[in-house]
């Protein structure tokens, strides 16, 4: 299993395809990096680029706080855009979310869990 900055759409995109990659068994799986305490930071933005550039990593980032819910609208936003996920029956009951595009998959807010 390899964590992956790559997030294509498709049907075999958790099937590793890099050349010479022999194992039939090998899963990439595309990684979303949540940073959380955001609110200790004045600029979360140049704080999330420094920790990236500092630790060499390339995943796509979001700075959250789970303190406070900054950031946290952000996560299912970036989801739904880049899985390729559209939403059906999106009226004033489903609240804000990402304008519906034509999906690769589609999310009905019957097969979710909703608030009570």
């Amino acid at each position: 299993m390899t964590l992956d900055d790559r997030w294509e759409l498709g049907d075999e995109s958790g099937r590793a395809n890099a050349p010479g990659d022999d194992d039939p068994f090998a899963v990439r799986l595309p990684t979303l990096l949540l940073a959380n305490k955001v609110e200790c930071f004045a600029d979360v933005d140049t704080e999330l680029q420094a920790f990236l550039e500092v630790t060499g990593l390339h995943y796509p980032a979001v700075g959250v706080s789970a303190a406070t819910g900054q950031g946290l609208g952000q996560i299912g936003v970036w989801l739904f855009t880049h899985l390729g996920l559209a939403r059906k029956g999106a009226g004033p009951a489903a609240g804000p979310g990402p304008a519906i595009h034509p999906p690769s998959r589609t999310v009905t807010w019957s097969s979710c869990i909703r608030d009570r």
